[in-house]
């Protein structure tokens, strides 16, 4: 129990640092992380990792950001990425519909 608390704990400070770093127009390198949240910089680097691949932060010139200007923005881009993502599925499952001849129901 304790561990996942202070994985919650180093979540939400991650998110409030690159939040912050946002708020004034700047990013993050993953050493200053590291040092701000007295960490290894592979454990910070796992982190970051980790909310890159949600869409929520992007790695561009070596720092770390918030995809969006801010929190909401950022969602709103990542639904607009994920609704890109479903119209190409769409437009690939049409095709394969076609090819094997099935009927649209």
């Amino acid at each position: 129990m304790a561990k996942f608390l202070m994985y919650n704990r180093m979540e939400r400070s991650f998110a409030r640092a690159i939040v912050e770093a946002a708020r004034l127009n700047e990013g993050l390198t993953s050493d200053e992380l590291a040092e701000k949240h007295q960490l290894s910089r592979g454990t910070v680097i796992h982190r970051l990792n980790k909310l890159t691949k949600s869409g929520l932060v992007i790695h561009h010139e070596s720092q770390y950001k918030l995809r969006g200007r801010n929190l909401k923005d950022t969602i709103e881009e990542a639904q607009r990425y994920i609704n890109r993502i479903f119209e190409d599925l769409e437009k690939v499952s049409e095709t394969i519909d076609e090819a094997l001849a099935l009927a649209s129901r």
